[in-house]
């Protein structure tokens, strides 16, 4: 039983004249053309909702990447399962690609909470950062690729890597486009992370780090905070010791 502290930030950078980074919020994305976006932040109880959210990045070297990465968040669908949707976004853009006779295509980092699971679905080189019990691991499809070799619009043959863990009271998820881990090393993002348990912050404190390290692409941090609700951990005690009390007056009223 947990609640989930999120904040979210989308920056242009210094350098790039477009923003081609969106992000989906359980249902919250942004317009296609944009300057960025930040202080988006909700509380919201794991328990009892099905939690999305995902990064997706223009593919660098592409044209229209903000197209891609638009038409990747507009086609999530709750009803219908991740891998699903990821290939019904790639089909999308590759059509799209075919009808303008163009070359786009856009990276996608997704997690899926439910209660005390997570799970994680990547296509391409945005990261997935976990945070758990003083351990930081980095889940991403492509790593330090020069050239992206899988990514949404690129072709049929889409590769969709799927992982699932636990989540644990103070962990933290950060699922960022590149344009902040090719700009802060692992190491910093570490500190930052485990220095903190506030959402905003560890948020706002790695996109300035990103920003002073040179800016060079389109920033965009999601970072959630995993926190025990110990109001529905007391409601769900004393339930359980009610009907403890009800099974004893049972037992003791089938004795007599």
């Amino acid at each position: 039983m947990f609640d989930i502290e999120d904040f979210v930030i989308v920056n242009r950078g210094l350098k790039r004249e477009v923003n081609q980074d969106n992000i989906y919020v359980n249902g919250f994305s942004l317009p296609l053309h944009n300057d960025g976006f930040d202080n988006y932040q909700k509380k919201i109880n794991s328990s009892s909702n099905k939690l999305i959210y995902g990064v997706f990045d223009g593919v660098g070297g592409l044209i229209k990447g903000e197209d891609s990465s638009f038409k990747a968040t507009h086609n999530i669908n709750f009803k219908k399962d991740i891998p699903s949707f990821l290939k019904e976004a790639n089909y999308a853009i590759i059509k799209n690609n075919q009808e303008e006779k163009i070359k786009s295509g856009s990276t996608a980092s997704i997690i899926m909470i439910k209660g005390n699971k997570l799970a994680t679905y990547e296509v391409g080189d945005s990261p997935i950062l976990i945070y758990s019990k003083g351990h930081l691991k980095k889940v991403v499809d492509e790593k330090n690729p020069k050239l992206l070799n899988n990514y949404l619009g690129k072709d049929e043959k889409l590769k969709i890597t799927t992982n699932f863990y636990r989540l644990h009271h103070n962990d933290r998820i950060v699922i960022c486009s590149d344009g902040l881990t090719n700009n802060v090393l692992e190491e910093d993002i570490l500190k930052v992370i485990s220095s903190s348990k506030d959402a905003s912050y560890i948020t706002k404190k790695l996109l300035n780090l990103a920003l002073l390290n040179g800016g060079n692409d389109n920033i965009s941090i999601i970072t959630l905070v995993v926190k025990r609700n110990y109001y529905m951990l007391v409601l769900f005690s004393i339930m359980l010791l009610l009907i403890l009390i009800i099974i004893i007056q049972v037992i003791i009223l089938l004795s007599i």
